[in-house]
């Protein structure tokens, strides 16, 4: 560790490190190591098994075939080309491993806790309470006694109960108490040999069985002959043992031995056969109970990490198509060609880390649960007791928290931060906003990192209307601030929430204040800056007469004409759809790019509503026809087939049979 830098130095002074063997080595340790460093019995593991350094050998071991020959060079290159492979299949398969994982956690962790609360029933309520106190006094300081070893009696081989009696034996014979009753077989004795029968019996149940119902007659000779010559030395064993362990005969006497079947299958009756003290059985009870609690507390644990896991692919792709999104301006090219060639690639980058989150986002759709924090499960809950409320005179503690969690690098700490400050803030009365919110939130906007003025944007729209005109004045220019910074995350952040915050203003803020910041987003230079004023748009139009739409919103809603453009229409009303944006969405229909003209005939019914029917017939029937006979996109006559019914009910029915039908006989 001293090689390294010092930023990388562990602080053990602020650490905690607790030490485990991953489980498919585990077995090859001591008991008493299997009980101290399993992973099944550490709080807060879940069923991480620490295996998955092994688990990539599996497919980069062919390639030693290739490499052994190589230089060093070049066999690195080839390693790290294999490895970067693995590596990005594992994040392309992360959709169905994670929905195979949480499926079966969730049916694992039912059962589970299922089976420990049916084992506590049977249990003593004191028991449970003095079990339950060791093993969280184990958990919170592993110096204390394991719960998961037993107590009452140690783990002893058959070599160590032949040692322990024939040391007791010589220690009765040194002081003159030997209470031998048999000439030549002892207690002693007696207890080894018949240890040795067990053994014997063991290992002749097992050949039995091996052979099968098609054993040869020399498998079946030598397996009768085993069979016999042990029931005669049961026979005489069993004989002498009477004299030892008179209770016996009660059970089974020695005539009772000629009645069974197959001597493997005769009950000796050895001490350690008998029922076990009343010490011995509550021990192994206590043990138990510690493994049963363990595995459904493992697999409650194990759903929630899972379910974090969850929401960290999402936004760690969502951050990385961010970065994407900011790589492809960064450098500066001699020719534009290269320039617009980064850009490209930079776009393409971010686009398909959007995709892969909405793919991701579509195989775990079957599963809504995974969108909310599982709950702990009803066994667990009955341990850990949760607050019920907060009251609205001191919940503006947890403020200094929230704001922490709201200046971190992971998207979606801060989303739920400022979440959680923005429902805060419905309960805060007016003097507590002032004196413990604002304070906070302009803080957060003025903030040297970037992140902490993203996570700001969220928190104005919620007071907005709760605050003194004075202090409505300042929250206004610190959201103007917001979406001139020079960041462009902060400013997509800004044109998220524009909408929510004009709609706190009057018509005339809206005009003064409002469409001015809009028109800044509205033209900036990234593009995923842009897509987020389409929304705004909506808000601001929503709140102005058409005309006033017409003069001040015209030029904006030209530019943002798109798959989303027949929303605007819906907002500005079927004369400027008319006038203005029907020749826009025409040439949107004949553009040359596949892709446009597909996102196009997806809105045909929606903007088609707000047209008459003879503009229908002249305008965008004609586009249809034409696209329909386009055989060369065929994924965009797809999706006008999916669409264009939609205009039946706009047509009628002659129309329908004049115009459409023959489009769809020929899709």
């Amino acid at each position: 560790m001293s090689a390294f830098p010092h930023q990388y130095h562990i602080k053990h002074d602020q650490k905690s490190i607790t030490f485990l063997v991953p489980k498919f080595h585990l077995p090859a340790y001591v008991a008493k190591c299997q009980s101290n460093f399993s992973f099944n019995f550490i709080k807060g593991v879940g069923c991480m098994d620490s295996e998955a350094p092994e688990r990539g050998w599996a497919d980069i071991n062919p390639i030693a075939t290739s490499t052994h020959g190589m230089g060093p060079g070049s066999r690195h290159d080839t390693l790290d080309d294999h490895f970067n492979d693995w590596n990005w299949k594992k994040i392309c398969a992360m959709g169905l491993i994670f929905r195979r994982k949480y499926n079966f956690a969730l049916i694992e962790v039912q059962e589970r806790v299922d089976d420990l609360i049916n084992f506590e029933a049977s249990l003593a309520a004191d028991e449970l309470v003095e079990w339950r106190r060791d093993i969280e006094a184990w958990e919170a300081d592993r110096s204390q006694p394991n719960p998961f070893e037993g107590r009452a009696m140690m783990t002893m081989t058959q070599a160590a109960v032949r040692l322990a009696l024939s040391m007791a034996e010589a220690a009765e014979i040194e002081h003159g108490n030997n209470m031998s009753l048999h000439d030549d077989i002892s207690p002693s004795v007696l207890i080894s040999s018949g240890l040795e029968l067990e053994d014997q019996q063991r290992r002749l149940g097992f050949d039995a069985k091996a052979i099968g119902q098609h054993a040869t007659d020399v498998q079946k000779g030598k397996i009768l002959q085993r069979m016999n010559a042990l029931r005669r030395h049961i026979d005489t064993w069993a004989r002498v043992q009477v004299l030892y362990m008179p209770s016996v005969s009660r059970l089974q006497s020695p005539d009772d031995i000629a009645t069974e079947m197959k001597a493997h299958n005769i009950s000796l009756f050895l001490p350690s056969s008998l029922p076990h003290n009343e010490l011995g059985i509550q021990d192994s009870l206590r043990v138990e109970w510690c493994k049963a609690r363990a595995r459904a507390h493992r697999w409650e644990e194990e759903v929630q990490l899972l379910w974090e896991e969850m929401c960290r692919i999402v936004a760690f792709l969502d951050w990385q198509a961010g970065w994407w999104d900011m790589q492809g301006p960064r450098r500066a090219f001699n020719s534009l060609q290269a320039g617009e060639g980064a850009l490209a690639y930079a776009q393409r980058q971010a686009n398909l880390r959007r995709q892969m989150v909405i793919h991701i986002k579509s195989v775990w759709a079957a599963n809504p649960s995974w969108q909310e924090a599982p709950l702990l499960a009803v066994h667990l809950r009955s341990e850990l007791p949760m607050p019920n409320s907060h009251s609205p005179d001191i919940v503006h503690v947890l403020l200094g928290p929230l704001e922490n969690l709201s200046t971190v690098e992971e998207t979606l700490v801060r989303d739920k931060a400022a979440e959680s400050i923005a429902k805060i803030a419905e309960v805060l009365s007016t003097p507590q906003i002032e004196e413990f919110y604002i304070p906070l939130l302009k803080r957060l906007s003025q903030g040297e990192w970037f992140t902490s003025r993203t996570s700001s944007a969220a928190l104005y729209p919620p007071v907005y209307n709760k605050v003194l005109w004075s202090i409505q004045e300042d929250l206004w220019k610190g959201f103007t601030a917001l979406g001139a910074d020079d960041t462009p995350m902060v400013r997509r952040a800004a044109a998220k929430w524009l909408g929510p915050f004009v709609k706190n203003l009057s018509k005339q803020h809206v005009l003064s204040g409002g469409l001015p910041i809009y028109r800044r987003l509205q033209s900036d230079d990234q593009d995923f800056v842009r897509l987020l004023t389409v929304e705004d748009l909506i808000v601001i139009a929503k709140q102005l007469t058409p005309p006033e739409v017409k003069e001040q919103l015209l030029k904006q809603i030209r530019r943002s004409i798109a798959d989303k453009s027949w929303r605007l229409a819906e907002v500005v009303g079927t004369e400027l759809v008319r006038e203005e944006l029907i020749g826009q969405y025409v040439q949107l229909l004949k553009d040359n790019e596949a892709e446009v003209c597909t996102a196009a005939a997806g809105q045909i019914p929606g903007f088609s509503k707000l047209l008459e029917k003879e503009v229908i017939l002249a305008r965008i029937v004609p586009c249809v026809r034409d696209l329909s006979h386009d055989a060369s996109q065929p994924h965009m006559q797809a999706a006008l087939a999916n669409h264009i019914s939609g205009l039946a009910l706009l047509l009628g029915r002659e129309a329908t049979i004049e115009h459409l039908l023959p489009l769809f006989l020929h899709l």
